[in-house]
C-alpha cells in the first residue's frame, strides 16, 4: 500500500524551461509515540532507522533537485522496506517529466543489487546514471585504497575550475 501525493511541479515544467538533470533521493521514518498500537492503511508496525522494532511508522520517500527543490514524494505503509521504494521513484519521474540523462543521488539504503540492475538494465541506461553511496569498511581493498588517497581529492575548487578525473 503506498500513498502518491505528489505536487504540480510537473505540469509546470510544460510551461516553462526547465532541466532536470541531478536528482538527490531519500528515504526516511516517521514513527508514532503513542500508548495505543493500532495499524492504519499506511500506519503499520516496521523496523525503524533507530533500532527500534515493531513502533508504528510510515515510510517517506523524497526526490529533490539540484536547487532542493522537491519534484516528488511518497508515503509508503510502514512495513515496506525503504531499498524497495527506489523503483517506483524512478519510475514515477521518467512519467512526470520530460528527461535526457539524469544522475540519480541516494544513500547506501538503497545500494541493493536489485536497484543496480534495474539501472543497468537496457533502456534505462541512456536515461539514468547513478551515484549510490556505500559503506567503506565492504569495499574492496583496492577501491578503498584509492578512495583513501589525498591526492586523489580537491580541497578547493573555483567557478570554471575542472575537476581532475582520477581512472
Amino acid at each position: 500500500q503506498r500513498c502518491d501525493s505528489n505536487s504540480n511541479l510537473s505540469t509546470q515544467q510544460k510551461f516553462i524551461h526547465y532541466e532536470l538533470d541531478v536528482v538527490f533521493f531519500d528515504v526516511t521514518t516517521f514513527y508514532f509515540d503513542s500508548d495505543v498500537v493500532k495499524e492504519g492503511e499506511l500506519r503499520q508496525l516496521g523496523f525503524g532507522k533507530d533500532e527500534k522494532s515493531a513502533r508504528l511508522q510510515i515510510v517517506f520517500s523524497l526526490l529533490i533537485d539540484k536547487h532542493k527543490m522537491p519534484i516528488g514524494f511518497e508515503i509508503f505503509n510502514g512495513k515496506q522496506f525503504e531499498g524497495h521504494t527506489f523503483e517506483n521513484a524512478l519510475k514515477a519521474l521518467k512519467e512526470k517529466y520530460t528527461i535526457g540523462k539524469v544522475i540519480v543521488v541516494a544513500d547506501s539504503g538503497m545500494m541493493s543489487k536489485k536497484n543496480i540492475a534495474y539501472f543497468e538494465q537496457e533502456g534505462m541506461a541512456q536515461t539514468y546514471e547513478y551515484i549510490v553511496g556505500d559503506r567503506l569498511k565492504v569495499l574492496p581493498h583496492k577501491i578503498k585504497e584509492k578512495l583513501t588517497q589525498k591526492e586523489n581529492y580537491t580541497t578547493t575548487i573555483e567557478v570554471g575550475q575542472m575537476v581532475k578525473n582520477h581512472p
